[in-house]
C-alpha cells in the first residue's frame, strides 16, 4: 500500500462542535478531510474500520480551543 507523500494539515477547528470531546477518525486526502466515524473512546471511533489505511487519522478533539494537526508521512 502506498503512503501519502505530502504533509496533510488537519483542521480540528473546522469540525462541527458535536465532535468536541470525542475521538474522531478522519480521512485526510489532498482534497480535504472527512469525518468517517466518532466515539467516546478510540475503540468506538475505529469500530469496523481498516487500521492499515494510511489516509485515516485517529485523534481526540479538544473540548474548546481546537487546534490544527499536521500529519507528515514522508
Amino acid at each position: 500500500m502506498s503512503e501519502p507523500a505530502i504533509a496533510s494539515p488537519v483542521d480540528l477547528a473546522a469540525l462541527p462542535r458535536e465532535f468536541e470531546g470525542k475521538w474522531v477518525l478522519i480521512r485526510v486526502t489532498s482534497d480535504g478531510q472527512q469525518v468517517i466515524s466518532s466515539g467516546d473512546n478510540p475503540s468506538e471511533a475505529m469500530r469496523g474500520q481498516a487500521s492499515d489505511d494510511p489516509s485515516l487519522l485517529l485523534t481526540a478533539v479538544p473540548r474548546e480551543c481546537p487546534i490544527t494537526v499536521v500529519r507528515d508521512d514522508s
